[in-house]
């Protein structure tokens, strides 16, 4: 049996049903005296793999941080060249990213390369930096069992298509091969010959809420097997312009971009009490644009930058990826309570974490909103291309 690709424990070995698990958990015996971690599904809960099986990867490999950050993960849509498995390589770089310094992942995971998941033998900590080669070499072997997955699978469902291998192996490398386990409807379905109503079936899953473009993937490589267009039966193809104007594809604000907001505002330079500083180093991170300058007057810079101000948003009711926005004590003629937001004003940004925790995030993450200002919030912008989150690019 091939030993597991990447994992994320610090003890590994094979279970007593011939599964390879790392780290810690209750009721599998490893022996000598190593307790280890079963793999995690789609929901981060502990799963035993088949036997034979693997170390699930979470759904959340790569996070994001200004001082240590190489490259971010590419949106736009993805278009076959011919498949292969150096086509299925790059198609990874621009999925998770590429990361030359060991980093720790959203689940406290080191990482480094291409969402690949620190072992002890591999001899690398927190902080140390590897060459792209190294990277290259651990994206090889990361990604081969993947790809050899996804051609077993073709296999078993009789289908013959090298482009829909690459698409495949990027739903092994992110779910494991037993996302069949998950979405055993689905494989029925394609298994059946029905590629086009096996890409409906994912509509509207939590899969596709917390990562849209890596389902938008799978839903074309599916309905160019069955011939039936882009998404939902559009015969013009689900890829191409996207209308953005450069803005992150595929429309929406993720669970991922909540996430990685998050990860930014914990380990950049804003420094405390400085939130609009956070929430433009986020938003230019991110790619959506923004002006710096004192918070109370972003009222003014936001709409120059395209994003709209809806009044009937409250910070309790706005959704995730827009801008609250909190003016100064001083220009609301009110007594100045002697701290930064009563000075300058307070904004700061809606997220909603994979947990379903609602937070409002700046120079860090705060669970209640409107920092020491609550009392003077303005309005709830949003920018054009964060609506239409449930659609395909």
């Amino acid at each position: 049996m091939a030993l597991p690709k990447s994992a994320s424990a610090q003890t590994c070995g094979f279970n007593a049903a011939n599964d390879y698990v790392c780290g810690a958990t209750n009721g599998n015996n490893l022996g000598s005296g190593d307790s280890p971690e079963v793999p995690r599904n789609d929901t981060f809960q502990p799963v035993i793999a088949p036997g034979g099986g693997f170390v699930n990867r979470p759904l959340y490999p790569i996070s994001y941080d200004d001082e240590h950050y190489d490259s971010s993960p590419n949106p736009d849509c993805y278009e076959c060249s011919g498949g292969g498995f150096g086509e299925f390589k790059e198609h990874l770089k621009d999925r998770e990213g590429v990361r030359n310094t060991v980093y720790l992942d959203t689940l406290g995971n080191p990482t480094v390369g291409v969402g690949h998941l620190v072992l002890p033998g591999d001899g690398l900590s927190v902080g140390d930096t590897i060459s792209d080669a190294r990277v290259d070499e651990f994206l090889d072997h990361d990604a081969q069992w993947a790809w050899d997955a996804a051609e077993q699978q073709m296999a078993d469902a009789g289908i013959d298509n090298p482009c829909f291998q690459v698409a495949l192996g990027s739903v092994n490398f992110q779910l494991g091969s037993a996302w069949r386990d998950k979405f055993p409807t689905t494989w029925r379905t394609i298994q059946s010959g029905d590629y086009c109503g096996a890409a409906d079936m994912l509509e509207g899953t939590r899969w596709q809420e917390q990562t849209p473009v890596r389902v938008a993937d799978f839903q074309n490589a599916l309905r160019s097997l069955g011939g039936c267009g882009g998404a939902n039966g559009d015969s013009s193809g689900a890829c191409g312009d996207n209308g953005t104007g450069g803005m992150p594809a595929c429309g929406g604000w993720s669970v991922e971009d909540s996430e990685r907001a998050l990860q930014i505002a914990a380990t950049d330079d804003a420094g405390g009490s400085y939130c609009a500083r956070g929430v433009a180093n986020i938003m230019l991170d991110m790619g959506y644009p923004v002006t710096r300058g004192n918070a109370h007057d972003w009222d003014t810079t936001l709409p120059a930058n395209g994003w709209v101000c809806d009044p009937s948003l409250t910070p309790q009711t706005a959704p995730p990826g827009a801008i609250l926005q909190y003016d100064s004590d001083d220009h609301l003629g009110k007594r100045n309570r002697g701290t930064g937001g009563a000075s300058y004003g307070h904004v700061e940004i809606v997220t909603v974490d994979s947990a379903g925790r609602r937070q409002y995030v700046s120079d860090r993450a705060r669970s209640n909103p409107g920092g020491t200002v609550p009392d003077n919030f303005q309005c709830a912008w949003v920018h054009p291309s964060m609506s239409g989150a449930d659609e395909d690019c």
